[in-house]
């Protein structure tokens, strides 16, 4: 958040004035510092992201989250076996969609509060933003990061994703050979984006 500007030059000319009018001057002079600082505190002050509590995101995720993430986070929940794609398993510190390296272990904190808020698209995965406060969310994040024990883990790099890259045949075609390299999205989403896997049991994700 921008730091609120003041300009040097009023103070000048109400100290210029000082000289000639006196006293009443010099304390309007005073009032327009504490004015200034006391704005400049309260900005310096406001927290950048609300801080969650572990525990009180408990007792949200203990209502709201295991029917379908299960009592451990395992995504073991009474409603899991009719749901596909299955919930996801938070003990094991893997998100689908993230800013950080994929190689990182710890996500930045803004990318589970936007899943939580939002959901997550073509799953039973709602958004939670229109119920839940945005400490609730905090609280909740904070507490998930303790399922996979991320809590001490400092989060990774975001990644600089550029500019979108123009659709064309030869943007298509480097895109093609990304999807089936290594089996890097067709193992799972299959080699025709049926989602019948390459390899491996039948599991969307």
């Amino acid at each position: 958040m921008a730091t609120p500007k003041f300009k040097v030059g009023a103070f000048q000319e109400v100290s210029r004035g000082a000289d000639k009018c006196g006293l009443p001057v010099l304390r309007q002079y005073l009032r327009l510092i504490v004015i200034f600082l006391t704005v400049l505190l309260g900005f310096m002050a406001r927290p950048a992201f609300p801080a969650g509590d572990a525990e009180k995101g408990e007792e949200v995720y203990v209502q709201r989250c295991t029917l379908c993430h299960g009592e451990e986070g395992d995504g073991m929940g009474p409603a899991a076996e009719r749901l596909n794609p299955p919930p996801r398993d938070f003990t094991m510190a893997q998100y689908k969609i993230r800013t950080t390296a994929f190689e990182e272990i710890a996500p930045v904190d803004s990318d589970l509060v936007r899943m939580i808020h939002d959901g997550m698209p073509s799953t039973a995965m709602p958004g939670w933003g229109d119920v839940l406060t945005e400490q609730d969310i905090n609280d909740l994040v904070a507490f998930l990061k303790t399922l996979a024990g991320l809590e001490e883990e400092e989060t990774g790099q975001v990644i600089d994703y550029g500019v979108q890259v123009p659709i064309s045949p030869e943007s298509i075609e480097t895109g093609r050979k990304l999807f089936h390299e290594d089996d890097r999205c067709s193992e799972c989403h299959g080699r025709n984006l049926k989602m019948i896997p390459a390899t491996g049991p039948g599991r969307a994700t």
